[in-house]
C-alpha cells in the first residue's frame, strides 16, 4: 500500500499549476505555491538560454506550471505565462502582439495594419557603432530636435518660423551673411 501511495503522490506531482510566491534574481529561481504547499527554490524555463539569451523574470502572483521529473517536486522546472482572473491578458485581439510593463509602458505591434507603437516610456536610446538608417518617406517629431553633430541636408529644406543662428559663420553660396556688404550701403545686410 505504501508503494501505491508514493506512486500516486508522484503522478500527482508530475505536472502542477501554481502561483509564484517569491522570486530570487541571481541565479533566477522561484518558489511556487500549489495546493497549499510551497516549493523549494526552482529553476524557470526561459525562451533562450544559449549564445542567444533572454531575461524576463517572472513576478510574484504570476500563475505557472511546475514540471517535476519522476514526480519529485524538488527537481521541478517552472514554466510561467498563464493568465488569470487577477492578471488577465492585456489584449484579446488576434491581430496584436502586445507587451505591457508595470510602469505603464507598452510595445504594441498590429500586424493587420502594420503599425508599431511604443508608449508610456520616459526615455529611449538607440546606439550603433557604425550607422543607423531610417528608411521611410516621412519622419515627424512633435518636440524639439537637437543634433549634436553636423547636420547635412541633401535635397533642400523648407523652414517656417523663426530661425536663430549663433556662433560661427552662416554662409550661402560662399558668402558669409553677417559680414556681406552691399554696394552703396557700406554695411552688412
Amino acid at each position: 500500500m505504501t508503494e501505491f501511495a508514493d506512486l500516486s503522490r508522484r503522478l500527482e506531482s508530475l505536472i502542477r499549476t501554481g502561483t509564484i510566491s517569491e522570486v530570487r534574481h541571481k541565479p533566477l529561481r522561484v518558489r511556487v505555491v500549489s495546493g497549499g504547499l510551497k516549493s523549494n527554490w526552482l529553476a524557470c524555463i526561459t525562451l533562450r538560454a544559449g549564445s542567444t539569451r533572454d531575461w524576463d523574470p517572472p513576478t510574484v502572483n504570476e500563475q505557472c506550471v511546475v514540471f517535476s521529473p519522476s514526480g519529485d517536486p524538488a527537481l521541478g522546472l517552472v514554466l510561467v505565462g498563464l493568465n488569470s482572473d487577477g492578471i488577465p491578458s492585456p489584449s484579446e485581439s488576434p491581430d496584436e502582439c502586445l507587451r505591457v510593463y508595470p510602469d505603464g509602458a507598452r510595445i504594441l505591434y498590429n500586424h493587420k495594419v502594420g503599425a508599431l507603437e511604443v508608449s508610456g516610456i520616459k526615455t529611449a536610446r538607440l546606439q550603433a557603432t557604425e550607422k543607423c538608417v531610417i528608411d521611410c518617406p516621412k519622419v515627424e517629431t512633435t518636440g524639439d530636435l537637437l543634433v549634436m553633430g553636423k547636420l547635412t541636408v541633401q535635397q533642400g529644406a523648407d523652414l517656417t518660423g523663426e530661425v536663430t543662428q549663433q556662433g560661427g559663420n552662416m554662409s550661402s553660396n560662399g558668402i558669409v551673411l553677417h559680414t556681406h556688404k552691399h554696394p552703396g550701403t557700406g554695411g552688412p545686410i
